[in-house]
């Protein structure tokens, strides 16, 4: 367990004897499977999508593993943490926004805030690329017409159909999107764009 906010990243080191080692390595996050992998090549590194993670390793009862931190001397494991950010303040006219991880994401128990800021009088409209979510991580993704709860334009969970644009009256929205379980589906991917409203036109200079 790391701190919240943190991820953790696990590092598998084997150095076994003999050709025929058969490796079983399961890691899971809150009991929920990461990958399981079977085979004497294990993988370089997993990642969590949260601050807990929990690796479980099996050897081959003829199998002698060699490690520098286990008593027993049969293998080292390592880990290190990374904070990553879920969300950001775009100042650009248009951009494209993902769920970390996307399009493999793994995401758990995150919740991602992105604001949008476009220069006044233009107006922001959202489509929606991609909307790919496990229904049993109970996600919801809000808009909000400004950086304030009481300004929301629209709110989206499980029991809703997500359209495929959503606009605001302002210069500025803010895109919340939650999940509180596992998700491994491909996540979100939204496209924003600005422009004047209809029947306003830039003065020429």
């Amino acid at each position: 367990m790391v701190p919240e906010g943190c991820r953790v990243v696990v590092f598998l080191h084997l150095d076994s004897e003999g050709p025929s080692t058969t490796i079983h390595l399961s890691c899971f996050q809150d009991e929920v499977s990461l990958g399981k992998f079977c085979g004497n090549t294990p993988p370089a590194s997993i990642r969590t999508s949260g601050n807990v993670a929990k690796v479980v390793l099996h050897a081959g009862p003829s199998t002698t593993l060699h490690g520098m931190t286990n008593v027993n001397q049969k293998f080292k494991l390592s880990y290190n943490t990374s904070r990553e950010t879920c969300g950001d303040e775009l100042n650009t006219p248009s951009g494209i926004i993902t769920s970390p991880g996307y399009p493999s994401s793994n995401m758990y128990r995150r919740t991602c805030t992105w604001k949008i800021t476009v220069p006044k009088g233009r107006r922001i409209t959202v489509e929606v690329l991609d909307y790919d979510v496990d229904i049993a991580g109970m996600p919801g993704i809000w808009f909000f017409n400004d950086f304030a709860f009481e300004s929301l334009i629209a709110r989206y969970t499980t029991d809703t159909i997500m359209p495929t644009s959503i606009s605001s009256t302002s210069n500025v929205m803010e895109i919340y999107f939650s999940i509180s379980r596992h998700m491994g589906r491909r996540g979100i991917k939204l496209r924003y764009t600005s422009d004047l409203p209809a029947g306003m036109y830039r003065c020429a200079v």
